[in-house]
Order: structure tokens, then sequence, then C-alpha cells
């Protein structure tokens, strides 16, 4: 038998040594299992935990140990199948329209006019009062009320954006002829077409007469 020299032994294990911890931080690094060199007088089966230097690993560390199925190079192969056929599937990515393009897509809703004048406006354009119709008519009304729901002449007592005389004429536009500028305007535009056709006929009525 040959003797080994002192040295001789120290570079071996030396060796070895730095071979095993090569695999150990290779296996860390990759995130696999590490496989856990076999004690004499221990016996290791399925997942198990090893903790720091008792166990023959690196003092302060946890590892997680192989079941002794998956030692083994065709073993690992086989687990590493079962793993991929196993892991859940990436999510797709999921597209969220931002809130302008929400925004944008939503029809914007139509707010009604609340000034009497515009609501006349509108009342008007649904008669086909619009144009020179509706500038006869503004000068109508601008002269006779300013648009004021609740002006009175204290001479006739006219009443109203379109001076109904008498004012009670106007209920049978609504209940609430006293005070709604969409109730008065819409039994003024009655009358106005009711006796003159158009709001400019009335407006020429007016400069003549000084009412209508």
């Amino acid at each position: 038998m040959d003797r080994i020299t002192v040295r001789g032994a120290l570079i071996a294990v030396s060796t070895a040594g730095a071979a095993a911890l090569v695999v150990l931080v290779g296996g860390i690094a990759a995130g696999s299992p590490v496989p856990h060199t076999h004690i004499p007088g221990r016996s290791i089966s399925g997942a198990s935990t090893l903790h720091g230097s008792r166990d023959g690993l690196l003092p302060g560390a946890t590892y997680r140990v192989a079941a002794a199925a998956a030692i083994g190079p065709a073993a690992t192969a086989a687990n590493v199948g079962a793993a991929a056929a196993t892991a859940p599937p990436a999510h797709a990515a999921i597209t969220t329209p931002n809130a302008a393009t929400q925004h944008a897509a939503a029809p914007a809703a139509a707010s009604a006019p609340t000034q009497p004048r515009d609501i006349a406006r509108q009342l008007a354009a649904t008669r086909q009062w619009t144009g020179p119709q509706w500038v006869c008519l503004d000068k109508l009304w601008l002269h006779e009320s300013k648009y004021e729901t609740t002006v009175r002449n204290t001479r006739s007592g006219a009443y109203g954006i379109p001076q109904a005389l008498p004012a009670t004429k106007m209920a049978a536009a609504g209940a609430d002829w006293r005070v709604n500028p969409t109730t008065q305007i819409t039994w003024g535009l009655g009358y106005v077409a009711a006796r003159y056709g158009t709001p400019c006929n009335a407006w020429s009525h007016w400069l003549r007469v000084g009412s209508y």
C-alpha cells in the first residue's frame, strides 16, 4: 500500500470540500432542492427541513431536502417534467381602458336648460322658430318682461314672461303657471302661433301699437 503524505491528504480533503460547497451554492442559486449527503447513523425520508451545522450544512442556513425518490439524474428529470406540467398558466395581459377612454365612449348627457331665455329658445326651436323668428320672439319678450316669471303690469294686470292678460289664461298650460317659466313659455308660444302665426308678425304688431 502506498503511503499518502499528510500534505496530500489535506489537499484531497480541501478539494472535496470545495466541490461540495460549489454544488450546494449552485443548488441554492437555481432554487432547486439541495440533496443531503447521507450521515452515518441517520436516515432521511421524504421532504424534511435541515437546520445549520447539526446536519452537516452551513451554520444558520435552512434547506429543503429532496425526497429520496427525486435524488438522481433520472428522477430529477421526471420531477422537473411533472412540475412543468402542473405549473399554473401565465395570466394573459388584461387591457383596461383608462378613464379618458371610458369618458369618451360614454355619450354625454344633454342637460336641460334652466334659464328662462334658454328654455324659450329651445321650445321655440321645436316650432321651427329659429334664426330671424327667434330674434323677433326674443325682442318681444325682452321688452314685455325681460323673462321675469313674476313680473306684473301694474296698470293692466298682465303677468309673467309672455304678459298674459288675464294672467289666469296660463293655467291652461299648467297649474304652476305663476312661477314655472316652462309653463309660461309654453302658453306664450301657443298664443303667438294662434293669434299672429309667427313671432315676427307679433313683433311687428308690437312695434306699431306697443303691445301684442
